[in-house]
């Protein structure tokens, strides 16, 4: 595929941030770290293009954007969490794998201009467990069309993307060895599941609640 349309493809991440801005004073104020994220993926996109254009490589800003995104998406999880005890435990995740970022880039690595494999894949399996639990969760509690539930969607997102990272990797280290057709195809994929997700991730922005008169929205989960 032809740089172009990459970067024609990598355009629909503007449809979730353009209907977060559009909603953004109205809804409840719990997924603004979702916002935020879709807005450093905006501005990521954008510096990649700069940093490929006049280094040829932009591994040093996807290196960096993998550990806010997961900082981020950490947030989010404490915050739909807010008032359950489980809550606890987030900050321990996002702490073990900010550890596993430093020690691979900072100490082992080259300086933060190589991505690291171990925290994309350690971080990705996080990521994927804390979203099957939200999903579990939503599906026992939820009597409501859950397809119209801005946190099942993106939950749903997040697992669909990051089961796909979790591939993507094993699949660059397979063709980075030996020349695998598979891995090929599995790799030239990845831009088609950035467009779904970023789809899912645009309608379900569009489905997130309305604020409510309370300091912080209340959201209680019993567990």
């Amino acid at each position: 595929m032809k740089n172009w349309q990459y970067f024609l493809l990598s355009l629909t991440v503007l449809f979730p941030w353009i209907a977060g801005l559009v909603r953004y004073k109205s809804m409840r104020r719990m997924y603004r770290p979702f916002i935020l994220l879709i807005t450093i993926a905006v501005a990521t996109e954008i510096i990649s293009r700069i940093t490929i254009s006049y280094f040829k490589n932009n591994n040093a800003t996807i290196n960096i954007y993998s550990l806010i995104e997961y900082i981020l998406i950490i947030t989010q999880f404490y915050f739909w969490r807010y008032y359950s005890r489980t809550r606890r435990w987030y900050p321990w995740f996002g702490l073990l794998c900010v550890i596993i970022w430093i020690v691979e880039n900072l100490i082992l690595g080259d300086v933060i201009v190589d991505v690291g494999p171990v925290f994309r894949v350690s971080s990705s399996f996080i990521v994927v467990i804390l979203s099957i639990n939200e999903i579990n969760y939503l599906i026992i509690h939820e009597n409501r069309n859950l397809l119209k539930n801005a946190r099942f969607l993106i939950c749903t997102g997040f697992l669909i993307y990051f089961l796909y990272e979790v591939l993507l990797e094993g699949s660059i280290y397979i063709s980075s060895k030996e020349e695998n057709s598979t891995a090929s195809k599995i790799i030239q994929l990845s831009m088609y599941i950035n467009v779904l997700v970023n789809i899912i991730y645009g309608i379900a922005v569009c489905f997130i609640p309305k604020r409510s008169a309370f300091s912080f929205d209340k959201n209680k989960n019993p567990d």
